[in-house]
């Protein structure tokens, strides 16, 4: 499974060759449909009971989100016509009433800049941010949906009150286009206070696993509009503490500051499913790979990174880890005896050391040929396309990752040979794990082999 945006039919070749060229090929099946640039995810809250009554509880905004998966929710959805809303509304209890649903659901659509709907599918069930209906329903909805299957009627009276914000704090990291991380919570304080809500899962001293969902807790804020509301989650903002592992919380903090999303100082609302990552994660993760930020630590990269300062990568297994580690080779030299080590041919050789059970050493320099290819973020492997002693041109598939629903892949940035698989199907890998070494240098050895035997052949006398 997994969600591929195509532009064009260049693209679309691509990954159906991309599939094709797993073993047997890896899809039987396929669903397309329409790719919405600059659309607004809307949802409506319903629920109907088996005596036929229908109510939509609220409508949401959904619409600020990573990798397709939700990150900000509110309710009721902002900015919408009332015209926008009835349809919504309409198209919700046809939906209900096509297959006779009874229980509470939720219908998602996308809302485009010119008021056009368009259905994207119904969860029957209670999702994450059902919270946000709740506070501005005044129900209870767990309460409700029981209620409902045990053949009660709906509460139909429901007026609106309010407006409501959902934050999901997770355990991802800003910097990488919050790619989900793992670790163990030093420190966890949540606001409180009037209009402030939270559900959460974890305490100070717990441990995030990669192996689960990257979710800790939702904070949910409340009050009188939207505007008011805005105000009270940077007051919250400023309360929450989370130490020991990264969170979208300065994120937030940017966000609940941008006019584009507050539509404070005659600005617009301007927020669409692409917005956070064009806006703000991109930036965020070019910065951390060697952007230049405005602060003298960023001045001081920059002075500096015309050095291309020599550096050895180091292949590590720690408890069943394998993980690339990327230090100065003076550093190196000073540990291993001097210049002799560092001038020294280095082939992939073992390392020992307390805590360290296998390392794999290859020289590299800041130029990213260093053969070392390692997870781009914590995913899980589905596809390995291609074999140790396999030579590979730049550009090539290589692996096949699912993070967050979504295929990510992984394509050879150099040319070489495989030299060693560390991962199969089904492997959870972290960010920043290695997934497979490639010997840069033997591919080019290889072909300028060939080369000089062709030559030698041409000279003797194969014309």
């Amino acid at each position: 499974r997994g969600i591929t945006l195509v532009h064009n039919d260049d693209e679309l070749r691509g990954f159906y060759m991309n599939h094709d060229a797993l073993q047997g090929g890896d899809l039987d099946e396929y669903f397309v449909e329409r790719f919405i640039d600059k659309g607004r995810h809307v949802e409506t809250q319903c629920g109907r009971d088996s005596h036929g009554n229908f109510t939509v509880y609220s409508t949401r905004d959904c619409s600020v989100q990573r990798r397709n998966q939700k990150l900000i929710e509110e309710a009721p959805a902002p900015f919408l016509s009332d015209g926008t809303t009835e349809q919504l509304e309409r198209y919700s209890r046809r939906l209900f009433e096509a297959v006779d649903y009874v229980g509470l659901g939720t219908c998602e659509f996308m809302v485009t800049e010119q008021g056009k709907v368009y259905f994207l599918e119904v969860n029957p069930r209670l999702q994450v941010e059902h919270t946000v209906s709740e506070e501005v329903s005044g129900l209870d909805l767990v309460r409700e949906q029981l209620n409902i299957a045990d053949g009660g009627e709906l509460t139909a009276d429901h007026p609106s009150r309010g407006h409501s914000f959902e934050l999901r704090l997770t355990c991802e990291d800003p910097a990488k286009n919050l790619a989900p991380s793992s670790g163990t919570l030093t420190a966890l304080r949540w606001p409180s206070g009037p209009g402030i809500r939270v559900d959460s899962g974890v305490v100070e001293g717990d441990t995030i696993s990669p192996k689960f969902d990257s979710m800790m807790g939702k904070l949910i804020v409340t009050a009188a509009n939207r505007e008011y509301a805005v105000a009270r989650v940077r007051r919250a903002l400023e309360e929450l503490k989370v130490e020991g592992v990264p969170t979208p919380a300065s994120l937030f903090e940017q966000v609940f500051n941008d006019d584009d999303f507050t539509a404070e100082h005659g600005s617009a609302y301007d927020v669409s499913t692409k917005w956070l990552e064009r806006k703000y994660l991109n930036k965020a993760a070019a910065s951390a790979q060697g952007g230049q930020p405005a602060s003298a630590a960023g001045t001081a990269g920059a002075e500096q990174s015309d050095k291309k300062e020599a550096t050895e990568t180091f292949v590590i297994e720690v408890d069943n880890r394998r993980v690339s580690l990327t230090v100065p080779s003076d550093i190196v030299a000073s540990l291993t005896g001097g210049a002799k080590a560092r001038d020294a041919k280095r082939a992939t050789q073992p390392l020992r050391g307390q805590g360290l059970h296998h390392a794999e050493r290859k020289q590299q320099t800041n130029d990213g040929q260093s053969g070392v290819i390692a997870s781009p973020m914590q995913a899980v492997v589905t596809r390995i396309n291609v074999a140790e002693g396999q030579d590979v041109a730049k550009g090539d598939l290589l692996v096949v990752l699912e993070s967050m629903k979504m295929e990510n892949y992984v394509y050879a940035p150099v040319k070489g040979t495989v030299t060693k698989i560390f991962v199969g199907p089904a492997t959870g890998v972290e960010a920043g794990e290695t997934l497979m070494t490639i010997d840069v240098d033997g591919a080019s050895s290889k072909h300028d082999d060939a080369k000089k035997n062709d030559d030698a052949k041409t000279e003797g006398g194969e014309r």
